[in-house]
This record gives structure tokens, C-alpha cells and sequence, in this order.
């Protein structure tokens, strides 16, 4: 590898770190008790007119071999976030979210990026949100931006397009599974890149949290990030496929997710310069909590 893939392998430290903390995680749906049998049915209905608010944090590490040193990336990332839901109608409900506060950070050999997320902070973005979960409606989201410095500009849309991922759509006893499929684009700094996940999700039971009865699922994950794009003049080519692990509790009287923990581990390659560049091995891990604080 010549000194400049060398540099661009580094500079895609940046742009990788980034755009793979932006993983699907998972979430839940309403499930009050009812159907045959005592079975639950889960589904979204936040109460309209009362606002509630989340806050997610991910922190990754991300290491490559170049040119038999190790480049190790470390990010953490904080959101708190706003939903007002609005009038349910046709089973989907509008939301609308806005930004508290954004922190982002990433640490490099190079030295460490902070974000400038003033612009982003107190916007708003309209969505639709399915009983069933799927998001419907976001476009508002991709003119919410902040700064990475030499990581780029950066949208909000990619930590919302699978914040809450489908349900079974019928009634579940406890032992049932079903599963579901997440899909995250990413167009920035650069680089496409796509994120799939495919999610075996298990109907636990019901557990008392913070004294409000939730329903308790458990999520296996497994899919792919993959993508290609140009850094200082070099094209660049991200092959990786991801393991995932996912704990959430659904409070059915309210219809909303409670909290959510979840482990991602991605093994892969990119290659940088073509046919006539390097194959660089690259890891992940990452975890990520998202919790409702009022």
C-alpha cells in the first residue's frame, strides 16, 4: 500500500466510524393484554398531545490493520430527542421530533473531532409513524445537520430511518418469535452506504420497569454494511457483515418503547485504490442504549 491509501485508510477512519454508529437498533409497539388465549397485542399509539423524550447514546471502537499497524477509531455519540405525536389516523400516527441536544466525538491517531451541532440543535422534523412501526414521511429530517470537522456534514436522518422497527401485526404469547427486516441508507462525506439487518425477535414476557409494567423482547440480528465512495481522490469499497444482540421493553398502557440495549459486532473489509490497491481488515464493536426520560 503507498503512503496515500495509507492516508485515505486513515481519513475513512473518519467517514466508516461515523456511518456504521448509525445502526439500526430496535424498538417496540403498544401490546395491551387481549386476543386468544391472554395473548398480547403490540402495537405503536402514543397518547396524543403528550409529548415524550428519549435519550441514545452509542459508543464504538473500530480497529483496521494498514500496513501492519493498527488503527484503532473510537466514537460516542448522545441524542435527546423530543416526540410530540399527533392525531392517529388510517393506523399511522404523525410525529413530530425535535432535537435537545446532540453530542458526537470521535478519537483517531490523527487527533480527536468534536461535532458542531448548533444547527441542529431545537430543530424539528415531521414523521409518520405505523401501528406496526414503519417509519412514513421523514424527508424533513436530512436538512437537520451538524459538523465533523474533517469527518464532513453529517444528517440526523440515518438515526431515525429505523428507530422502530416492525411488529409481529398479530397477537403473541410468550415463547412466540417473528421476524423483521431493517434497511439504513447512507449518502454522506462521500461514501453510499447501506445497512441491512435481518431480526429474529422473541416474545419474553412481561417485567416490571421503574414500576411500570413492560413487555420484554429480545432481538438476534444479522446483516450487512456495504458501500463504496471516494476519499481524497481514491476510490474506496466497505464490505462488512454484523452480528447484533438486542434487549427492549415495551410499556403497552402507553404504547411507547421504554428502553432498549443493544450489542453489535461487524467484521469485514475495505479496499482502497481499486484493482490495484489493498484489502485492509477491519472490526467493530458498538453498543447502544436508548431510554425514555420523561
Amino acid at each position: 500500500m503507498t503512503r496515500k491509501q495509507f492516508a485515505v485508510a486513515c481519513g475513512f477512519c473518519l467517514v466508516a466510524a461515523l456511518a456504521l454508529s448509525l445502526l439500526p437498533g430496535c424498538a417496540a409497539k403498544k401490546g395491551a393484554p387481549g386476543g386468544p388465549s391472554g395473548a398480547a397485542t403490540l402495537e405503536y399509539r402514543l397518547p396524543p398531545g403528550t409529548p415524550v423524550t428519549y435519550k441514545s447514546t452509542q459508543t464504538s471502537t473500530q480497529t483496521m490493520e494498514v500496513m501492519n499497524q493498527y488503527i484503532n477509531t473510537d466514537t460516542k455519540k448522545a441524542v435527546v430527542f423530543t416526540m410530540a405525536p399527533g392525531a392517529m389516523k388510517d393506523n399511522k400516527q404523525s410525529l413530530t421530533i425535535t432535537v435537545d441536544s446532540l453530542s458526537a466525538s470521535i478519537t483517531t491517531p490523527q487527533g480527536d473531532f468534536s461535532a458542531d451541532a448548533g444547527q441542529a440543535i431545537g430543530k424539528s422534523f415531521d414523521m409518520a409513524l405505523t401501528t406496526m412501526g414503519e417509519e412514513l414521511d421523514m424527508s424533513g429530517a436530512d436538512l437537520i445537520q451538524y459538523s465533523m470537522g474533517q469527518a464532513g456534514t453529517r444528517s440526523i436522518s440515518p438515526d431515525f430511518q429505523a428507530m422502530f422497527p416492525d411488529l409481529a401485526g398479530r397477537p403473541l404469547k410468550v415463547g412466540d418469535t417473528w421476524t423483521t427486516t431493517d434497511t439504513v441508507d447512507v449518502d454522506e462525506a462521500g461514501m453510499i452506504l447501506k445497512i441491512i439487518t435481518d431480526n429474529l425477535n422473541t416474545f419474553v414476557g412481561f417485567e416490571d420497569l421503574d414500576g411500570t409494567k413492560c413487555a420484554r423482547i429480545t432481538t438476534a440480528s444479522k446483516g450487512t454494511v456495504k458501500g463504496e465512495g471516494e476519499q481524497q481522490g481514491m476510490k474506496v469499497i466497505l464490505d462488512t457483515q454484523l452480528d447484533g444482540a438486542d434487549i427492549w421493553f415495551f410499556a403497552p398502557d402507553r404504547g411507547l418503547l421504554a428502553k432498549l440495549t443493544s450489542d453489535i459486532s461487524m467484521s469485514g473489509t475495505v479496499a482502497v485504490g481499486g484493482a490495484q490497491g489493498m484489502s485492509i481488515p477491519m472490526k467493530q464493536q458498538m453498543k447502544t442504549e436508548v431510554v425514555l426520560i420523561k
